[in-house]
């Protein structure tokens, strides 16, 4: 008989029912009730692993999963608990208080610098109210004095596909991409120097960009940072410094003058009322992207990149895959596609009431929630 198995599951079972009960209803789990689940897994675990000796983390995980009734918290949050108990134990002592918030402390326990660092990251938490995202910004930077490492002030993408975690109001105006998305453009295809321009500009969003990330200034020592030069027009101007300018018919610049060129059109009929469209028929807008792109051709530098960001067009008798579109009239304009990226935008699907999503569905209707940045090179 396995006295050490039966000891186990007496003490198992109450951890499990607790835990279940804790976390009972919950789709997130409140702060308080965090601290409640850690605490009351710590004391049992310490008691389990003290009582049988040689029972791993595994199989204590293992058997409270084997109770079908059982809802608590899963293996891995389970085991960030002890982590946190690792590193602050005072926390989990009789009588103490949340004195900092549950996701907080698991940041903190669960990063790989010194126990003095997370002592004084703790420190600032409690003293400046660190928000999450400012204390996960402020590990990265630890890290990277350790290591030596410089990142970029933005969000900066490995792969094609451009998640951004933060949602952004593009300043009121529909079809508004957010700042990182222009970041990351000006990163993987631009140097120091080079010139940048923004011949559709509405917001001003590249001016913003190159003017507030420190990423794109003279005293950023990391790789690839430095001043960028930026030139905007619009048919429309919205802010000071934007040359009024209609890209489908001529722009401001001379010949061979940009290393980047951003484009961020209207997505045909989508804002139609909302601002300068380009033409009635999708007939008309394909008329217009050929003759921007031929105004944009004409102003880059050989090699110079073109971005272009689309959605496509979904309507109940109607859809047009203007990313597609747009990489054949770049095809058509004699440039060589260099990449398209993708970047999820569901502020549209967000907005939607219930009734209206209701309608939508019931209407067999999928909506676009993906912008597409084809990039194309003279």
């Amino acid at each position: 008989m396995d006295i050490s198995n039966d000891i186990a599951v007496e003490l198992i079972e109450p951890l499990a029912q607790r835990l279940t009960e804790l976390k009972k209803d919950q789709a997130q789990v409140s702060d308080s009730r965090a601290w409640d689940m850690a605490r009351a897994y710590v004391a049992a675990y310490g008691q389990i692993t003290e009582l049988c000796p040689g029972i791993t983390t595994y199989e204590i995980h293992r058997k409270l999963k084997a109770y079908d009734w059982y809802a608590g918290p899963g293996g891995s949050w389970l085991s960030n608990a002890r982590r946190i108990y690792d590193v602050f134990p005072d926390f989990f002592t009789s009588g103490s208080k949340n004195i900092v918030a549950y996701n907080h402390a698991m940041c903190i326990a669960n990063c790989s610098l010194s126990a003095g660092e997370k002592d004084e990251l703790l420190n600032c938490v409690m003293v400046d109210g660190m928000t999450r995202r400012e204390l996960r910004h402020e590990i990265q930077r630890r890290k990277d004095k350790e290591t030596g490492v410089t990142r970029p002030d933005f969000d900066l993408k490995v792969s094609n596909l451009w998640k951004f975690s933060q949602s952004v109001n593009g300043v009121g105006w529909d079809g508004g991409i957010h700042p990182d998305l222009v970041a990351n453009l000006i990163y993987y295809y631009t140097d120091p120097g080079d010139v940048v321009v923004d011949p559709m500009a509405g917001g001003d969003v590249t001016h913003r960009v190159v003017s507030t990330y420190k990423f794109f200034s003279d005293d950023y020592e990391g790789d690839f940072g430095g001043q960028r030069e930026v030139y905007r027009s619009d048919i429309s101007p919205q802010s000071p410094g934007i040359d009024q300018a209609d890209v489908t018919e001529g722009l401001p610049w001379p010949d061979d003058f940009a290393d980047l060129a951003i484009m961020d059109p209207p997505y045909y009929g989508m804002a139609a009322g909302k601002y300068t469209t380009w033409g009635e028929t999708i007939n008309d807008w394909l008329i217009s992207l050929d003759k921007a792109i031929c105004n944009v051709h004409r102003v880059l530098k050989s090699g110079g990149r073109i971005a272009i960001v689309t959605d496509d067009y979904t309507r109940k008798d109607e859809f047009h895959p203007l990313g597609l579109y747009t990489l054949s009239a770049l095809q058509r304009a004699g440039m060589t596609i260099v990449g398209t990226m993708y970047d999820p935008n569901p502020n549209f699907v967000v907005t939607m009431g219930p009734a209206q999503m209701w309608r939508t569905k019931r209407s067999r209707l999928q909506v676009s929630e993906m912008k597409i940045i084809n990039v194309a090179a003279k």
